[in-house]
């Protein structure tokens, strides 16, 4: 566990550059995934826009959320998620609740709410990321507990998850460059 200040710590900074420096997704992942845990998450999903894959957005995430990804780009919830939508539109973050979203919902809406729900993820903390080479991307951490119980962590560690997300953005980047 990263101690209290983290983001002063050297081995902080070190795991930083060493996502930057990735010399693959499965590095880069890697890393990520010993970063986020080290400030209590484990769950998480990155998605960057690609201007090479012919599969979409470039994607990463922990193991946990894979089957989550699979039903996502099976019902091509890429088009409607408000996630994401939001994280095009502003700079801002986003706290959510799965349960709460699906209230003021269209339909199409409730159903990715519900299935959002039916995989495990009750709340979660959405951030918007840009690249320097102007791609668009988010970092999202999800939780099996409401918002009324994750907020506090989500907040504390939020320069944190933003600094990881970004430093991942790069790294990925970097790679679909070569």
């Amino acid at each position: 566990m990263f101690p209290e200040n983290c983001l002063r710590h050297e081995s902080f900074n070190k795991k930083l550059d060493e996502i930057k420096n990735g010399a693959s997704n499965s590095a880069i992942k890697a890393t990520v995934i010993e970063a986020l845990s080290g400030l209590g998450f484990d769950r998480w999903v990155f998605g960057s826009e690609s201007r090479k894959s012919l599969f979409g957005p470039a994607t990463l995430a922990s193991g946990q959320t894979w089957k989550w990804l699979l039903v996502y780009m099976g019902k091509g919830y890429f088009h409607i998620d408000p996630v994401i939508k939001h994280c095009r539109e502003t700079q801002q973050p986003l706290f959510w609740d799965a349960s709460q979203a699906s209230l003021a919902a269209d339909q199409k809406t409730k159903e990715f709410w519900k299935d959002v729900l039916q995989n495990g993820f009750l709340s979660g903390l959405s951030i918007p990321l840009r690249s320097p080479g102007g791609l668009n991307g988010i970092i999202s951490i999800v939780s099996d507990r409401p918002l009324i119980v994750t907020k506090d962590d989500f907040e504390q560690n939020f320069h944190g998850i933003r600094l990881i997300g970004e430093s991942m953005h790069i790294g990925v980047e970097k790679l679909m460059q070569r």
